[in-house]
């Protein structure tokens, strides 16, 4: 599952490299990205609280085949 590189990862989050993780969980063909959130989940000024705007970015990035 490497055809989704750190690089694009840090370059749409933002996040720098020390904080970005990723986990390949081939079982269920997934890969799970988790980086601290600019807000807190649940403060009120989250206006993200499920992560979906995120979700979205990453739908919307090419993956090479």
């Amino acid at each position: 599952m490497s055809r989704l590189p750190h690089r694009r990862q840090r370059a749409l989050t933002g996040t720098p490299e020390q904080l970005l993780k990723r986990f390949d969980i081939a079982d269920l063909n997934v890969i799970k990205i988790s980086f601290p959130r600019p807000v807190v989940q649940g403060n009120r000024d989250d206006r993200d609280m499920h992560g979906a705007q995120w979700a979205h970015l990453l739908a919307e990035m090419e993956i090479d085949a």
